[in-house]
Parts: structure tokens; sequence; C-alpha cells
């Protein structure tokens, strides 16, 4: 009987061997209690070794993770050459041949026991009664049901392609989710490029995420995974803080809604309130590639052309914010002058006005056709809106800005920006310098120059 079927048999079981041994191998003699559970510990010569650090009992799943524990747990008893070789032979010209195949087998016997130690119940009345060595049951182990991890490697690489992000949910919890399974794929020896897994992140990402993904997608710079997930970290902490309105962004103080103006407002005092303007600074326009909006020829914009007409020059100044009508969408505040000039890569970011404003059709990235909608101008006339889109400026630093329910209005001639509107969607202007600087989150977008 071996000593391994003694320890089953009996309350408390020693075998001792005399051999004397390096303290690498210095394995001359086992003690193991048995109470009907994992033991407490195994002593080898003097010395006990704690099993208290014993991976969990394996029970049929995840064998892979079960096999890379327990051989980290073996390497720390010195057991793990036990499961790569065979017994030694016994060599009549070596006199310690016999002392090193005594030794072996001893250790064999330890090492056999950790491992149908490490098995569940229902395993360890499977394999208790196989013979052979420890390597032998390390080897059918490994045998039967790495290959059974295939099915569950089809199924991990099916939760990724499926995996998707919700509403209502922490992205950064549910970016740590998609981690687990990216571990999990590279445990399957299907290791993906750190660039795949930071844009397939940012593809999944909510539909109340989508700007920011697409401001991350225009980096100029390669994302890291740790980049992202500190950006993700700040967007998340910025969404949950919320943002309110400063009082003097909230474009109020000066406007007027529907009916005709009071013909006492002559002697009112006007308001404190006056809308801040200042022209956004983006990137570089190529050369004109597109007919001049005075002459129609190709090669120099209308604001440069040699046949430019005079414009008549309009009255008196107007009232800076004017709203009128129930059919009008919004208003935007424009000095008389912004109708002489014309350039659709120029843009003017102005606090006054309620709505975002295009002329230029081909700027808008989606488009929808308007019938029937109106903004008030700042010369109390009426113009009409063609449609609403998306519009994204692109800044020289790389950054995009995007407007959404930007009103195409072709007569306009300064695309605008309403000030109120980036405020409200949490985005942060500050003037200073004779300069404004916009911010979404501490991260820097973008700047512009005020403008009379």
């Amino acid at each position: 009987m071996t000593n391994l079927e003694n320890a089953a048999t009996s309350e408390n079981v020693v075998v001792e061997n005399n051999v004397n041994e390096t303290p690498e191998n210095n394995v001359n003699s086992v003690f193991v209690t048995n109470s009907g559970d994992t033991p407490e510990f195994v002593a080898t010569g003097s010395h006990r070794v704690d099993l208290t650090g014993m991976p969990e009992k394996f029970s049929g799943h995840f064998f892979k993770r079960w096999q890379q524990r327990m051989k980290i747990w073996l390497i720390t008893k010195g057991l793990l050459s036990v499961i790569m070789t065979v017994c030694p032979p016994i060599v009549e010209s070596d006199p310690k041949s016999l002392e090193r195949q005594t030794l072996w087998r001893e250790r064999n016997e330890i090492a056999k026991g950790m491992i149908l130690l490490g098995l569940s119940d229902m395993l360890f009345d499977v394999y208790c009664t196989l013979h052979g060595t420890a390597k032998d049951l390390w080897d059918e182990l490994d045998r039967k049901y790495n290959t059974d991890d295939h099915g569950l490697e089809k199924y991990i690489v099916s939760k990724f392609l499926r995996f998707d992000m919700k509403e209502g949910k922490s992205v950064l919890e549910q970016t740590q989710e998609f981690e687990l399974i990216l571990h999990s794929l590279r445990e399957a020896d299907m290791e993906l490029p750190e660039k795949f897994k930071v844009m397939a992140v940012i593809e999944k990402f909510p539909k109340s995420w989508e700007d920011f993904g697409l401001t991350l997608k225009h980096k100029m710079k390669k994302i890291t995974w740790k980049s992202l997930m500190h950006s993700i970290t700040v967007e998340e902490e910025h969404k949950k803080a919320g943002y309110i309105v400063p009082v003097e962004f909230q474009p109020k103080a000066h406007v007027v809604t529907g009916g005709k103006q009071s013909q006492n407002s002559k002697n009112k005092q006007p308001s404190s309130f006056k809308p801040i303007k200042a022209k956004l600074k983006i990137a570089k326009k190529p050369k004109a590639n597109r007919p001049c909006w005075n002459c129609g020829q190709m090669g120099h914009w209308a604001k440069l052309c040699p046949n430019k007409k005079a414009k008549a020059q309009s009255g008196g100044p107007q009232v800076n914010v004017v709203t009128g009508g129930t059919s009008s969408d919004g208003y935007v505040s424009i000095n008389p002058q912004v109708f002489t000039i014309y350039n659709s890569n120029e843009w003017l970011i102005d606090t006054g006005a309620n709505v975002h404003v295009c002329a230029d059709k081909s700027l808008f990235v989606s488009y929808q056709p308007a019938v029937g909608r109106t903004v008030m101008m700042g010369n109390t006339s009426a113009a009409s809106v063609h449609g609403v889109g998306k519009v994204e400026i692109k800044f020289p630093s790389g950054k995009i800005l995007t407007l959404h329910g930007v009103h195409h209005v072709p007569e306009i001639r300064r695309n605008i920006v309403s000030g109120s509107i980036l405020v409200r969607e949490g985005y942060e202007l500050s003037f200073k310098f004779n300069k404004v600087v916009i911010l979404f989150g501490g991260i820097f977008i973008g700047k512009g120059y005020l403008s009379d």
C-alpha cells in the first residue's frame, strides 16, 4: 500500500526518510491531517508546508485558470519538477541513483496528493483511483479538460461580438466588464492589438456618448488603453456633476418675444446685458474650390473678389436681440456690417443667439430639409430655414467641435455658434484677455478672439 493510500485510512500518517537533501528538495517526510476537508498543512522534514494558499478546487470549468494557479502554487512548494519529469532510473555505476529515485517517488506521492486535493469532491472520486505518477494525473487532466475549453472559447468570442453598452449604467463599469472579456480572449490565445481594443470600446459607447467618442476618434495622438480609461473616468465625473448655466450666459435679459414693439420702449433704459461675440480660430481653409459668392468665378473667395459690388449701408444700429412671431424658431444677434462680407469658413460665437446658424450647406455632415421654419435676424427681418443638421468645426489643435441642430440659413453672411447652447451642453467658455477659450471636461477644445 502506498503512502497516499495510508493517508486516506489513518488519522495521522508520517512517512520518513533519512536521506539528506538540499534545501530545494528538502522533502524527507510528510505529515497530513485527515479532517475530511483540505488539510491545513503538510510537514516536510522538520518544516511545515502551509496549504492555505492552495487554489480553489477545480470543478470542471475554466481549467486553464486553475492549471496556471496550481502551477504557481506547486512552484512555491518546490514540486513542479515532479510533474514535468519521469522517475529517474537506477544506474549501477552510480551509488546515489537509488537515493535520487527514492526521493523522487516520495515527492511524486506528495505532488499527486496535492493535485487530488485541488479537485472537487466529484472529480476526486473519479481520479483518486488512477494509477501512475503525478505527471500521469496532470497530463490526464490536461488532455481531458483543455480540449473542452474550445467550446468555451467560442462562447467568449460570441460574448465579445454581442457586448453593447447600455444607457443609464456607468460607462466606466461597463468598460471594465468588457476588459474581462478581452482578458478571457487573451487566455484563449486570441490576443487583440491595443488599438483594436480601444476602438472597439469607443464603438460600443451608448448614444449619449457619441460626441465624446467622435472627439476621441479625431485625436491625432495614439490613444492607449490607459489614456482611454482616464478619459472615460474624467468624462463620467463631468457628466455626474452636471453643469449649471452661468447667469451671464443666459440670453434672457434682452429678449422680446411676440407682438409689436411698444411705443414707450424708446424711453426705457437699455438692459445691461450685452451679447458677447468672438470669432473662432479654426483650421485654415485651402484655396477656394467653389465659385465666388459675388461673381461666380473660381480661384478666390468673395471677400477678395475684384468685382465686388458695394453694399448699401444699412441705417442706424439695430436692437441686438429680437424674436418675433410664433413661426420663428430662434433669434440671432447680428451687427449690420455682418452682411457685407461672407466667408463660409468663418464662425462667430455669440452668447446672445439661441440657435446655431450656418449658411453653407456643404459644411453639414448630416442634413434634414425643413419647410416653413424661420429665424429672426438682428435687423428684425425673418430669414427662412432650409434645413437642420449637424456641423463639425475642426480647430488647429485637431479637436472637433460638433454642433447639433444647426439651422441652414443661406441669407446669413456669417456662421453663428450659440454660446448659450454650448454652455447648456456642458462646454465652458472662458473670456479673458480679448480671447475666448472653449473647454469640455477641463480639456482644451479651441479658441477664438473677441469681435465687435
